[in-house]
């Protein structure tokens, strides 16, 4: 036997895989945990509870996914958008943006309640937010929607469109506003929302996707947003003409003109103008009129000399001979001021395609005129269309800004003139567009953009860098280069830019990669983050971004719905990863009865895949055939409707399933899954940077889709205290007189909820009409939101080893000693199971009032029986504060 006293000191590998429960002899094991969950690993080391999140609003319709898209103007003035199908909302300071209130001066008591405020300009279907009404109390601080709009009336529904009975309610006394939440309407529908791109310049954000136009989102103030298709000054364009074939101009400028192809060779691969070349840019060159000795010119005229075209900036009359020549700004010749536009000779002209005559013949608007109405084999089509596809990514570099990868040139990268970010016109010029193709023996489709010191460039290939031919130039047309930095392949999800690194999912998404350049090997590499801990990612990442404060931590949704964390210092040689379950559950109900034949359940309109895993719960009820209440489960799915479990997932997709027998008496049962994180975004926010997430979960029956943001970090050093924590999720607060009974909250309806008051934790409680009740004693401070469950489990210690490893010899845990610092509430375990309370509670403490947060040792006593793993858990179920800064463990191990 062997006595051995183990500390870990440090959670800084965070979270590792099951494939590496046997590398003990790697240094990160030592700092490792086998599970880490609603828990965040710490820059100094420790592990602290995740904070709750904040109820903010739910989205505009719960049947469908958002994302959730940052907006930052500035520090002081920082966005949240919701994008759904073909909309943005908009948040800040943690709220819905609202229009002007408008005045309500009265509301029947009927159903559905009738409000009354003149010319409020408000539609059906609109949602609006009521306030300040005196009297019927009950309607304020909620969202309706508008129903059977009249001039200066409308009917109260709730979101989902039901009518609202005020016949109950408080009479109506005075006073009150009713204010429309802010929205725009977009083009882009659900299906599409995830594989938006972006780019952003004070207030003016650039959107890419490769089904539509590039947009412009252009902000004023907080409720005058715009979003319109970026009108391009010229270009970009496809290769010049090679063909033979002909474009004609019926005028140099104007609207409504036509012009004529001689053939439909060289057109859209010789099929000719096409329906989806509406919008589509036309650019056709000719000779430019020759400069003339002793002539009046005016602004605007433009003219050949010295084998270059310029343009007259100055009116005047020019010198007897010579004329313009060289590249400039301001080239003086006599009293006439011209600046170069290009080589060459010719002058450009361009159109924008408006309507489709024939497939030789467009209708289309001159932006810039065309040098003459002559046939010229000089023309080019542009880049951007309906036919060829739009650019999947975006980004700004060295006062440009690019776009890469459309439909049909999938490899190939745009940039503007330099400064001049919607004009994409060629020009020998260093200040001229750039058009660069990697060329590959491969096809690398662009994924994304991101710059930095150079322009990384993610394809489904591999990474690949953009920068000048020499490091002391900035990008001309001229020196621009597109190198290979490494082969793995890229996912369309945005990367994380932090410092000189970029992070970046890989191509089947179970991987996120860090793109840096090594100075050891004079190349860029890019190691996989995730080699530690490989299973965090579940089946695949969809999203992730990054907040700088409090901790440093990309935040990552997985497919499965569950947040992946990764606290990532390079600096501090910290990378750590940890898991995420959002409180509250998903739920599809069944009868236990009726529903199960033939070993299969029915379920309507079920939405699994199989593989996902579900619990069961019988609800109280008798319990179907084969399972067991409160298991988890694998379905493999037959049909949209119906499923069969399986006790495995490998099971489950082999179709290996469990014998079912229903149940003979009947009653409604559940198979439930965790709430499921669908968007993650950052912005900042006054104290610290802003998390915010979109969640989904079954509440009352009905699936609701919510706008969260997760509380800030909970630091006494800063201010943070057990009364005004905040440890539940989709949370509310409240702050007010004493009160045995807290309403406000309809979003929690029917389900069961935490409630910390004053400091103390109350019995969890189920929502009825919206509200709480009977809290004794009364509270003033309150904060109510879905329970979650913080845990930390150790790895197998490889200390206490006589003779050699520890491993796999018999051991008992016999006592432990937890390093807490401000920490109130916890429980341990050997292995995992049969928790027993750490006590907190002195005897000096009355019995009415809650303990003090506590810092330092508390040792606790095992009795568990002997075995071979030696491992510790620890957690904490309760809304309150939890932080462990180390664990010492003391372990008996048999020697034979």
């Amino acid at each position: 036997m062997s006595r051995v006293t183990a500390i870990q000191t440090n959670f800084t590998a965070g979270q590792l895989s099951p494939r590496l429960f046997g590398r003990v002899d790697l240094n990160k094991y030592a700092n490792g945990a086998e599970e880490l969950t609603n828990l965040v690993v710490l820059p100094h080391g420790g592990i602290s509870r995740r904070p709750g999140t904040k109820f903010i609003n739910e989205t505009k319709t719960s049947s469908a996914k958002s994302r959730l898209i940052p907006f930052r103007f500035n520090t002081e003035q920082a966005y949240c958008l919701e994008a759904g199908n073909q909309y943005f909302r908009f948040f800040k300071d943690q709220g819905s943006i609202l229009e002007a209130n408008k005045t309500i001066s009265g509301i029947t008591k009927a159903n559905p309640g009738v409000v009354t405020a003149t010319s409020h300009g408000f539609s059906d279907d609109d949602v609006v937010f009521i306030s300040s009404v005196v009297g019927m109390t009950e309607v304020n601080g909620k969202y309706f929607k508008v129903a059977n709009k009249g001039t200066n009336t409308f009917e109260l529904t709730d979101i989902d469109g039901t009518n609202v009975n005020t016949s109950s309610f408080t009479t109506y006394g005075s006073a009150g506003t009713a204010a429309r939440v802010y929205e725009i309407a977009t083009p882009f529908e659900t299906a599409k929302l995830f594989e938006l791109q972006y780019a952003q310049t004070a207030d003016v954000m650039y959107i890419a996707h490769p089904s539509y136009a590039p947009r412009k989102l252009s902000r004023t103030g907080h409720t005058n947003f715009t979003l319109s298709e970026v009108t391009f000054e010229d270009g970009p364009y496809l290769e010049d003409n090679v063909t033979t074939t002909t474009l004609t101009p019926s005028a140099v400028s104007g609207t409504g003109i036509t012009i004529a192809a001689s053939a439909v060779t060289g057109i859209n691969g010789g099929s000719g103008f096409l329906s989806t070349d509406v919008g589509r840019l036309i650019r056709i060159g000719h000779q430019a009129t020759a400069w003339a000795a002793s002539t009046s010119f005016s602004v605007g005229d433009v003219r050949r000399n010295s084998g270059n075209v310029y343009e007259c900036v100055k009116a005047g009359t020019s010198a007897g001979s010579g004329g313009p020549s060289g590249e400039g700004e301001n080239i003086v010749d006599n009293s006439v001021t011209w600046k170069y536009l290009d080589d060459g000779g010719v002058v450009y002209g361009n159109a924008t395609i408006t309507d489709i005559n024939s497939t030789t013949n467009v209708d289309a608007d001159v932006n810039k005129n065309f040098g003459g109405t002559s046939a010229e084999t000089d023309w080019r089509l542009g880049a951007f269309s309906g036919t060829t596809g739009y650019p999947s990514a975006v980004a700004f570099f060295e006062q440009r800004l690019f776009f890469g990868g459309t439909t049909e040139q999938p490899q190939t990268i745009f940039g503007s003139r330099s400064g001049e970010f919607e004009n994409f016109a060629p020009s020998a010029l260093d200040t001229g567009a750039i058009v660069n193709t990697i060329a590959t023996d491969e096809v690398n489709s662009i994924r994304w953009l991101t710059a930095g010191a150079v322009m990384a460039v993610g394809t489904a290939g591999g990474e690949f860098t953009l920068t000048s031919s020499t490091q002391q130039e900035g990008v001309t047309p001229s020196n621009v280069r597109v190198v290979r930095q490494g082969t793995r392949g890229c996912h369309t999800t945005r990367p994380i830019r932090i410092d000189s690194r970029v992070l970046f999912i890989q191509f089947h998404q179970r991987k996120l990669r860090e793109l840096s350049f090594d100075l050891a090997t004079d190349s860029f590499v890019s190691p996989d983050l995730t080699i530690l801990a490989e299973n965090v990612t579940g089946e695949g990442l969809v999203e992730m971004s990054f907040q700088q404060e409090p901790d440093s931590i990309v935040w990552a949704v997985r497919d499965d719905g569950r947040l992946a964390g990764l606290t990532y210092l390079r600096d501090q040689e910290v990378v750590a990863w940890h898991e995420h379950v959002i409180g509250g559950n998903i739920s599809k109900s069944f009868n236990s009865a009726s529903s199960v034949d033939s070993n299969q359940i029915t379920i309507s309109s079920h939405g699994y895949a199989s593989g996902d895993a579900v619990t069961y719960d019988a609800n109280g009820g008798e319990v179907v055939g084969g399972l067991t209440d409160g298991t988890k489960y694998f379905v493999h799915v037959v049909d949209s409707n119906t499923i069969k479990l399986a006790e495995t997932k490998d099971q489950a997709l082999i179709q290996a399933t469990i014998t079912l027998a229903d149940a003979s008496s009947a009653s409604t049962q559940f198979f439930r899954q965790n709430a499921k994180v669908e968007s993650v975004t950052v912005i900042p926010g006054d104290n610290q940077d802003e998390l915010w997430i979109t969640v989904q979960r079954t509440v009352n029956g009905t699936t609701r889709r919510y706008v969260e943001v997760l509380s800030n970090k909970f630091d006494p050093l800063r201010g943070s205290n057990k009364i005004n924590c905040i440890f539940a999720d989709s949370a509310l607060t409240y702050d007010s007189t004493a009160a045995s009974t807290i309403s406000g909250l309809d979003h929690l309806e029917s389900e069961t909820v935490s409630v910390l008051g004053d400091g103390s934790v109350y019995s969890n409680q189920a929502v009825t009409s919206g509200a709480i009740s009977s809290l004794s004693p009364t509270v003033t401070k309150a904060t109510i939101g879905f329970p979650y469950t913080s845990t930390v489990k150790t790895l197998r210690p490889e200390q206490g080893g006589d003779d050699g490893s520890a491993q796999g010899r018999t051991k008992r845990v016999f006592e432990t000693t937890f390093r807490f610092l401000d920490t109130l509430g916890a429980e341990f375990a050997a292995n995992g199971s049969s928790f027993d309370e750490v006590q907190f509670r002195a005897g000096s403490t009355p019995m009415d009032i809650s303990p003090p947060l506590f810092t330092g040792d508390k040792t606790v006593q095992f009795h568990g029986s002997w075995e071979t793993e030696g491992q510790v858990s620890v957690r904490q179920a309760q809304p309150l504060p939890f932080e462990l800064s180390s664990i010492i463990t003391r372990i008996i191990t048999h020697s034979g």
